[in-house]
């Protein structure tokens, strides 16, 4: 390459492919020629200005080079620099909005000159934030919380180690920002039945439920509408919760709020000197505690929680 030119921006859109650079102008500068070469074959372009657009379909597994020269007189010279072009695409996988996070999952883009990868997330008609990774890290995460009143966009791109070459995008994924309403959770016999209220919203297709034993999940369910069936070993004084996000196609909501279960049916009884029940616990709801006037009668019962 020459000192006197350097790329900013080569970027392949499919059909399209855009480079700009920039150059200082030498004596008797009449122009520059750019030559895109496919394997063998190469085709000359002229431009007078330092940026280019050549509407042309890259095949993705074939190499591809763009070559600048600055030309004096009419002729090339020898201020010359050449860059690898990516032709291909990255499939985005999975876009898991969690409601404090956004992470991307996205397989390998499959031609030459990939070098790492750049995860875009934009926020229709405002922000547009960025997160690069190497070639072998396949995964991005955002530490962003979507609005739902907000429109987003989600795409990856193959890129090479400075990242002024853009390969294509994937497609795009449209993040869900919505979430199900009115979650439940309630024990049925031996069973834990989630429920909730489905979303109107097209894009889902699905519902995950999640429940939580003291706060450590149990497995995830999915479901294309409530309820959701859980049947873990019950235990007494565990708190039960329960969660529940919508998908889509290679899409998650954000999780709701956890909801808490009702507490097992399971009593504790503290039993004073003379053999009568003193203090009645259910677990760690609540209590009721007795007082005795005599071995017959009962003059006073307090009761706390529950």
């Amino acid at each position: 390459m020459a000192d006197n030119l350097m790329f900013s921006n080569v970027i392949y859109d499919p059909g399209t492919l855009y480079a700009e650079w920039t150059a200082t102008i030498p004596p008797h500068f009449t122009g520059y020629q750019v030559t895109l070469t496919a394997g063998s074959a190469s085709q000359n372009f002229e431009t007078q200005v330092p940026h280019i657009t050549i509407n042309r379909i890259l095949e993705p597994n074939v190499g591809h080079t763009l070559t600048v020269t600055m030309m004096a007189g009419g002729r090339p010279t020898s201020q010359s620099m050449t860059v690898d072009l990516i032709t291909a695409a990255p499939i985005m996988t999975l876009v898991d909005n969690s409601g404090t996070t956004v992470r991307y999952h996205w397989t390998a883009a499959q031609g030459p000159n990939v070098q790492g990868y750049v995860a875009i997330l934009t926020q229709t008609g405002s922000s547009i934030w960025t997160v690069s990774t190497d070639a072998a890290t396949l995964t991005a995460t955002f530490d962003r919380h979507l609005s739902s009143a907000a429109a987003y966009t989600s795409v990856v791109r193959a890129t090479n180690t400075d990242g002024v070459v853009l390969g294509p995008p994937s497609e795009t994924l449209v993040p869900l920002t919505t979430t199900p309403a009115d979650p439940t959770v309630a024990p049925a016999g031996a069973q834990m039945i989630v429920g909730w209220i489905t979303e109107a919203n097209p894009k889902v297709t699905s519902y995950v439920a999640d429940l939580l034993a003291n706060g450590a999940s149990v497995g995830a369910r999915q479901a294309q509408g409530p309820p959701a069936i859980f049947e873990p070993a019950l235990v007494a004084g565990t708190i039960y919760t329960a969660t529940v996000r919508s998908a889509g196609t290679r899409v998650l909501g954000p999780w709701v709020p956890p909801v808490t279960g009702p507490y097992a049916d399971n009593a504790v009884l503290a039993y004073e000197a003379a053999g009568r029940v003193e203090t009645i616990t259910w677990n760690s709801s609540g209590s009721i505690t007795y007082d005795y006037e005599d071995v017959a009668n009962t003059t006073a019962a307090g009761t706390a929680g529950r």
